[in-house]
């Protein structure tokens, strides 16, 4: 391979560079050969898919150490010089082939001492119908990625380099052709580390307790309002720490809902961004159309936090558990009426008995009559006037009320809303994310997505920190109410959907929707 080095060299506004070098095409065809001999290991996580090789420099074949040392003993110290950038002779270097649906997300490649990237293509003749394009981002006024301002289409023989610093946000586009492999050899030089700026914490952004009273039993399946499926269900859920509720909502609420959220023109969506933590639609609330806003309201109303906390064992939103799983169950029949009027809301005297019929010697964990007096209390209306309560939960004063009202207690317990997807959304893990550093319980429950499959993407992977092997994932599934309990050693993205999604869906119907809150005690 030639070593000339500044013929038809190229400045982007992004401090980059693209040579087209002239070289020994039987050397280039030897090296690409070769390359193709080694072993590529899958790659697959919340940012990236496609296949890579181990570190070259550990390979003997004679033309990818070649191929190294023109990297370290010619192109390096070029570099150096029109940067200006003390490099040292550390090179990172592998092969990376991306295949159909392959993709790498927005990312900075920002690492300890990385000063500059490079990537030296080996693709056939490739066009941007091919996807697998070099996408350049601008940056906002807070120094996120912004917008993509220029796509760079891969071209054989030619070598690529810019430097990485706190905005140099880039993309790999996703790979359409079946018929192409985009290869490529690529890498970064070292030097002295550059100062970061201090990873921030997002604040947790929670959502007012609705104050509107939404009755359970009108929107959900009645057979999850009935003791004997609560008991089984908290039995797998404290076991497992997830579960699936299949046909959840009312039919027909359900079915409302997704005519709403498809054909209604009047709803407004925002994209959520920055490209560095997730590419979605968020609905806005003022927006709302009344059915999405009652089932709204109910996933966050009191009553609710108490059908979470009764179904899970867990406390919500300051919420207790109505009952415990570990006494006899015959026990349960005699007291199922009055946990389903709390759970409803149904009105009770005040003269009638609250007190549930256990044994006491058992460990049953049941409310005392005064406190289910009180969760009766706060259930059966939104003001609970001059009563003292326990400050739960980052409870706030009602900022809507006026004069006594205003004490009212309303609590920030949970955060979420409607969200929608399509071709080219994802989430991606962030360590300033405030949910990486709370325990909390995660429902979703989908609209719209019968059409889905599981090579398309958009599920929700669930792992360890510092671990690639996935926990769970929880599959789109039309009106399936999914709750997983997350503790701090937990994480999860969304994965990116790709484009074969596109091409099972019509026109009209390219995106799937869902509602996902997550709630805390």
């Amino acid at each position: 391979m030639s070593s000339k080095r500044k013929e038809n060299t190229e400045e982007t506004d992004f401090s980059l560079r693209r040579t087209k070098k002239s070289a020994d095409t039987d050397a280039i065809d030897v090296l690409c050969n070769q390359l193709r001999k080694l072993e590529f290991f899958t790659k697959s996580n919340d940012l990236y898919s496609f296949k890579q090789t181990s570190d070259l420099k550990i390979s003997s074949l004679s033309h990818v150490q070649s191929f190294r040392n023109l990297l370290l003993h010619q192109v390096l110290p070029w570099v150096r010089e029109i940067t200006a950038i003390p490099l040292d002779n550390t090179i990172d270097l592998t092969c990376s082939k991306y295949e159909y649906g392959d993709v790498l997300l927005c990312h900075d490649d920002e690492l300890e001492r990385r000063r500059i990237a490079f990537i030296y293509y080996l693709v056939p003749e490739w066009s941007t119908e091919d996807g697998g394009t070099l996408d350049l981002f601008t940056i906002d006024e807070h120094g996120d990625p912004d917008v993509i301002f220029k796509s760079l289409t891969p071209k054989w023989n030619s070598f690529i380099f810019f430097e990485v610093n706190p905005v140099s946000f880039h993309q790999v586009s996703e790979v359409i052709t079946s018929t192409k492999k985009r290869l490529s050899i690529n890498g970064w030089f070292h030097g002295p580390p550059l100062d970061r700026p201090k990873l921030q914490k997002l604040p947790s952004s929670r959502i007012l307790e609705s104050a509107n009273t939404i009755p359970l039993e009108e929107w959900i399946n009645p057979t999850y309002l009935k003791i004997e499926t609560q008991i089984q269900i908290r039995k797998q859920f404290e076991k497992y720490s997830e579960i699936q509720l299949p046909n959840f909502l009312n039919t027909e609420k359900f079915n409302a809902i997704c005519s709403q959220l498809r054909n209604n023109s009047n709803l407004v969506w925002y994209n959520e961004g920055p490209a560095t933590k997730c590419r979605m639609d968020l609905l806005k609330f003022s927006t709302f159309p009344p059915i999405a806003r009652n089932c709204f309201d109910l996933f966050n109303s009191e009553r609710f936090y108490i059908f979470l906390a009764t179904l899970t064992g867990l406390i919500i939103g300051g919420c207790k558990p109505l009952f415990s799983v570990e006494t006899d169950s015959s026990e349960y029949s005699e007291n199922e009426e009055l946990i389903g009027d709390i759970l409803t809301g149904s009105d009770i005297s005040d003269n009638e008995d609250l007190s549930l019929n256990v044994n006491e010697s058992e460990n049953y964990e049941i409310f005392a009559k005064k406190d289910i007096e009180k969760t009766l209390s706060n259930i059966s209306s939104p003001s609970l006037n001059n009563q003292s309560v326990q400050q739960d939960c980052n409870q706030v004063e009602d900022p809507t009320a006026s004069g006594n009202d205003r004490r009212t207690p309303f609590r920030r317990c949970c955060h979420g809303g409607f969200r929608r997807w399509k071709h080219k959304y994802y989430t991606l893990i962030r360590d300033s994310d405030p949910e990486n550093t709370e325990l909390g319980l995660d429902i979703v429950t989908f609209f719209c997505s019968s059409a889905w499959k599981t090579e398309c993407g958009g599920t929700t992977v669930y792992l360890a920190k510092n671990e690639d092997e996935e926990l769970l994932t929880i599959r789109p599934a039309d009106n399936t109410l999914s709750l997983v309990y997350r503790d701090t050693d937990t994480i999860k993205f969304v994965k990116y959907i790709n484009h074969r999604f596109q091409a099972i869906v019509d026109d009209q119907d390219s995106s799937f929707f869902d509602l996902a809150m997550t709630y805390y005690e």
